[in-house]
């Protein structure tokens, strides 16, 4: 049984900072909550006048202190450089990346400032909980140039989606439903609806419409969505309902003249499977890029494989997940060696069940954000073959020190570089404006 790469839920909360009057330092454990005690360290190093804060715990496992209305953007230098210099007092390994601080291999100490107002690049009512989405792959300088198109089809391999919700409807074709073994003549099988709410979260990144006025924006928001149900309501299914799937993507291709040159596959087990491996080499034999999620155990896939992200195929993209510090997000699977690209998969907002969304969490979160990306560029140049989509892919990928070391050549997925095939380029090397895009939540 194939064991689909879970995700937490969370609502939509996010509270955001205003102009220059506020600032925010945080303290964040990569496995755990902080404890008071490192709060109140924390506090004395940076003497703020105006406290205020609460621990959360779960994922983010952060404590933010605030300093408040009187604060100025000089003040939140000082602030800058009081943590720099403490930092460097207590022979913690520090530097500055934008607006983070790494103190320790546990622990980050980050302060956000927000000079401006974050400017929304669509009309989308929740846009603004995509944002270090946006920003981190230039998405608001891509849009400008294309938003997808409508005979590029991405193939979703996972829990179906809901085919009513309306920031999604017009761009889902007939699918089929694969799951607990079904036949083609069983009726249900012409009906791929979500009833868990994964696929349907996964397909709002890729191709959730934009500028639309409603819910948020995919980042090919005009290209179309084929959804291959065979994960059922618990989020689990059967290997050979996955190979069903596959081989029918590629039926849809040669057989139903589907322009489809990207699936999605924000899905994992630990068993190495010759009848999986040899469906999605007849993917690429198709001309079908296998964008793979790498797995929710912050695990090493060098030493321990997860497959399908660890099939050795030409066609296969193995994809990590980065939170909005840029970092390996703390669940995620990682691999020197294995893993290709870190993509953002930490509290991405997209959509849900009943026409809803929700901000959920993983590899499978960052897998739709690379296929999306794929999707662009097959949109913009139509001749481009699957595996010159790969080569651009890295080629064009932002080298991220912090990844350095967990994913290969440490890759960071650009959209903007990858559409317009700028080469990579180092984040220390980011202009001002790019840096005050970024708002604190």
């Amino acid at each position: 049984m194939a064991a689909l790469l879970c995700s937490a839920l969370a609502p939509l909360n996010i509270v955001f900072a205003d102009g220059c009057k506020k600032d925010s330092v945080v303290l964040q454990h990569t496995h755990r909550t902080v404890v008071q005690a490192e709060i109140n360290d924390l506090k004395n190093i940076v003497h703020l006048s105006h406290r205020s804060g609460r621990a959360l715990i779960g994922e983010l496992a952060t404590h933010t202190i605030t300093h408040g209305q009187d604060t100025s953007c000089e003040e939140s230098a000082s602030v800058c450089r009081k943590l720099t210099r403490a930092a460097r007092q207590r022979n913690f390994s520090t530097f500055r990346r934008t607006h983070a601080f790494a103190c320790s291999p546990n622990y980050k100490v980050s302060i956000f400032t927000t000079t401006k107002a974050w400017k929304h690049p669509t009309n989308d009512r929740l846009i603004r909980y995509q944002q270090y989405s946006i920003d981190s792959l230039d998405l608001d300088h891509v849009w400008k140039t294309t938003q997808g198109a409508r005979d590029v089809v991405v193939a979703v391999i996972d829990t179906g989606v809901d085919v009513t919700h309306p920031d999604l409807a017009p761009n889902i074709l007939p699918g089929k439903n694969f799951a607990m073994g079904l036949s083609s003549e069983d009726p249900r099988a012409d009906d791929p609806m979500d009833d868990n709410g994964h696929g349907t979260h996964v397909s709002g990144t890729i191709a959730a419409l934009g500028a639309n006025n409603i819910g948020v924006a995919g980042i090919a928001w005009k290209a179309k969505i084929l959804p291959l149900k065979f994960l059922n309501e618990d989020g689990s299914g059967y290997l050979a309902d996955a190979i069903r799937a596959i081989n029918y993507m590629v039926y849809a291709k040669k057989s139903l003249g589907m322009n489809i040159k990207i699936s999605n596959n924000s899905w994992g087990d630990d068993h190495y499977s010759e009848s999986l491996f040899q469906a999605i080499a007849m993917a690429r034999d198709a001309g079908i890029l296998f964008v793979a999620a790498a797995g929710n155990d912050s695990s090493d896939n060098d030493s321990y494989a997860s497959y399908p992200a660890n099939y050795n195929l030409s066609n296969v993209i193995s994809v990590a997940s980065y939170d909005k510090e840029l970092m390996l997000s703390y669940f995620s699977n990682y691999g020197n060696h294995s893993v290709d690209i870190a993509a953002p998969g930490s509290r991405i907002a997209s959509t849900y069940l009943g026409g809803g969304y929700a901000f959920l969490s993983g590899s499978s979160m960052a897998a739709p954000h690379v296929s999306g990306t794929l999707a662009l560029l097959a949109s913009k140049r139509r001749g481009l073959s699957a595996a010159t989509l790969r080569a651009r892919l890295f080629k064009t990928a932002r080298y991220n020190p912090d990844l350095r070391g967990f994913i290969r050549s440490g890759a960071q997925l650009n959209t903007y570089n990858f559409v317009l095939n700028r080469t990579s380029e180092n984040y220390a090397s980011r202009s001002k404006v790019s840096i005050k895009r970024q708002r604190s939540s």
